[in-house]
């Protein structure tokens, strides 16, 4: 949390610097310094959950090919376990470590609270009745191996549909910002006489307030976007 309150701070200073610029120091902007503060913190630390949950769903779908593609092979789960533990244990993926149990099919359940997607319920069901009642695998995991590659190529093209338009709310700011640095330089005279009138000041802070708070925005559709196509 620290390091995003810090990363936070660095993308505030520059806004900072362009209001006092623009703007006598006043209270107005030392309200805007902390407002702007905690936006930007707030994005940096919703993007790093978003970022978490995304390598969760990113890592499950590996799990769950590896593991029904393994079992077709082995047929017996504890023989399906140990095989693709050994082989994440030579990859150091450390994190499947936190939830093994001495019962095979508990440590299973207890990735349940990693994988909070529900293609994985589904996913532990299916395979306590294969344990039960044994079955074809492929055929018993067939909807599972299809919603799974299904849910990735979503992840994938949401990806792809984000950086784009990331890149796109980034160019249109960069023009905003240089448009505002281009006419405080050409209309240096028009700039004094309106920059100690309170509405000029406070427009000044609403447009570059804006940046941060379109963001938010931008960062919110996002995350619903993302989350109606788990």
């Amino acid at each position: 949390m620290g390091i995003l309150i810090f990363i936070g701070l660095l993308l505030t200073l520059p806004l900072l610097g362009i209001a006092i610029w623009l703007i006598p120091l006043s209270m107005f902007i030392m309200v805007y310094f902390g407002l702007i503060w905690v936006f930007w913190t707030y994005i940096l630390f919703s993007w790093k959950q978003e970022m978490n949950r995304s390598k969760q769903d990113e890592e499950m779908y590996y799990w769950l090919q590896n593991f029904i593609t393994t079992l077709s092979i082995k047929k017996t789960i504890t023989e399906t376990f140990v095989d693709l533990s050994q082989r994440y244990q030579l990859q150091s993926a450390t994190w499947l470590k936190s939830y093994m149990s001495n019962d095979v099919m508990q440590t299973m359940l207890n990735l349940n609270q990693r994988f909070r997607h529900p293609l994985y319920e589904v996913f532990t069901s299916t395979l306590g009745f294969y344990e039960q009642q044994g079955g074809d695998v492929m055929t018993l995991f067939e909807s599972i191996m299809f919603q799974g590659r299904l849910m990735e190529t979503r992840r994938i093209e949401v990806h792809r549909y984000s950086k784009r338009y990331f890149m796109q709310w980034v160019f249109l700011w960069m023009l905003n910002l240089i448009i505002l640095i281009i006419s405080k330089l050409s209309l240096p005279d028009l700039f004094n006489i309106m920059k100690d009138t309170l509405v000029f000041q406070i427009l000044i802070l609403l447009v570059l307030a804006f940046l941060p708070i379109s963001k938010i925005i931008w960062f919110d559709q996002w995350i619903r976007l993302k989350r109606k196509l788990r």
